[in-house]
């Protein structure tokens, strides 16, 4: 029995035609969705330096779904001339330390299906300064895209609606092994946060690391004692260092900004977080 219309997700209006750039995107990801029987293959995100913040030529429609199929798409209820669902969402572009964020839907009114969501093609095009991470709407734990390529669940006996935040952020280039002297702390993501926090850095020589957290009135919060550690990059959720918010008593801290201060061999670099309950 196919879906009635009103159980079926809105279309957004379309307001503009397809626009022709001078210019290549940032970086662009394609997030494909599929079962047996059923697929959507042309969902794609990314940030292009002639996008704007809110709906622009750049992003197109989702178009309307059809009864016992699946589909992703970026709802946009607050794009107020166009309201509504988005298989294309290009953000401003970046630069070194910001992020930008999406929140994409995963539907089905098949019932009791495997589904797979998967991004591990595309993500070979994704340039290495783009630290790309995901979460299941509701969770606190980030997870890199680079280390997890796909998703799998199965729906439920209805309609099957699954939320995910991606998050993009551009970070400094890093080399495999840093060169002499490229001992440093990077941008801390996300921040601010309300769970957990990634503090990623590098190391050009086999170093001893020690990570502290201190309030706004310098009073030390937290000693992350990470230990001894080999040259190299430790910027993705699995080797990067990590705050947990919580102080050395292991009670959450509250709301406010705190310093994360970095020391390895005789380098010290602070960074500034935020944490927002």
């Amino acid at each position: 029995m196919e879906t009635p219309d009103y159980l079926k997700p809105p279309r957004a209006p379309r307001l503009f035609t397809s626009k022709q750039t001078n210019s290549s995107p940032q970086f662009t990801l394609c997030v494909e969705v599929f079962s047996s029987g059923a697929s959507d293959r042309s969902t794609i995100l990314g940030t292009h330096q002639e996008a704007k913040s809110g709906q622009d030529a750049l992003d197109s429609t989702e178009p309307p779904a059809m009864g016992q199929t699946v589909a992703a798409y970026f709802e946009h209820s607050d794009w107020k001339e166009a309201p509504g669902l988005y298989n294309q969402d290009y953000q401003p572009a970046m630069n070194v330390g910001e992020q930008r964020n999406w929140q994409l839907t995963m539907y089905t009114d098949k019932p009791n299906i495997d589904m797979t969501v998967s991004w591990g093609k595309s993500l070979r095009q994704v340039p290495a300064d783009i630290m790309l991470s995901f979460r299941k709407v509701g969770e606190t734990q980030w997870q890199d895209m680079r280390q997890v390529s796909k998703v799998e669940f199965t729906s439920g006996t209805r309609i099957t609606e699954l939320e995910f935040e991606i998050q993009a952020e551009r970070i400094e280039k890093a080399n495999p092994i840093p060169a002499a002297g490229n001992t440093r702390l990077l941008p801390c993501y996300p921040n601010p946060f309300s769970a957990e926090i990634c503090i990623p850095y590098e190391l050009a020589q086999d170093s001893e690391v020690e990570i502290k957290i201190y309030n706004i009135a310098g009073e030390l919060v937290r000693t992350l004692n990470v230990g001894m550690k080999s040259a190299g990059s430790y910027v993705t959720n699995s080797t990067a260092a990590y705050w947990n918010g919580c102080n050395d008593e292991v009670e959450k801290v509250a709301s406010g900004i705190y310093f994360c201060v970095f020391k390895a061999g005789n380098v010290t670099a602070v960074r500034k977080i935020g944490v927002c309950r």
